[in-house]
């Protein structure tokens, strides 16, 4: 029983990809570009370390020709200060009407504000008792 549903089943999983044109040959090969903005609450990122914890600003866009596409987004606060820059470069191995597989490569960015010694030196001249001193 099994020797003749192994067959049947390899003919029934690759069977759609035989019987499909070529991919390529459907796909245009003029350049798209598509832009989306959304607004965000509370500033999560993918890396739970990276998260802004206040209100940002996400804007993704998409350059599309043929099977390759370039996908930035840029992130940032709503005091326009940088949050996270993602450089995504993609390859589409996949395309089918319910399922898309792409490859990729990303440079990223990423911006945090932090205290150095020097800002901390200058907050404590001016909340001291009028004594300047050093921290």
């Amino acid at each position: 029983m099994i020797k003749l549903l192994a067959p049947l089943a390899f003919l029934f999983i690759f069977s759609p990809t035989w019987s499909q044109e070529n991919a390529d040959s459907t796909r245009s090969k003029k350049l798209k570009a598509e832009a989306r903005v959304s607004i965000n609450s509370n500033g999560i990122a993918y890396v739970p370390a990276f998260s802004l914890d206040k209100p940002a600003v996400i804007g993704t866009f998409s350059l599309i020709k043929g099977r390759f596409s370039y996908d930035p987004m840029l992130a940032y606060g709503l005091d326009l200060k940088p949050w996270i820059i993602d450089n995504w470069f993609h390859y589409l191995i996949v395309d089918r009407p319910v399922f898309e597989f792409k490859a990729g490569a990303v440079i990223s960015a990423f911006f945090s504000e932090y205290e150095t010694e020097e800002d901390h030196f200058a907050s404590s001249e001016v909340s001291g008792s009028g004594v300047r001193r050093k921290v």
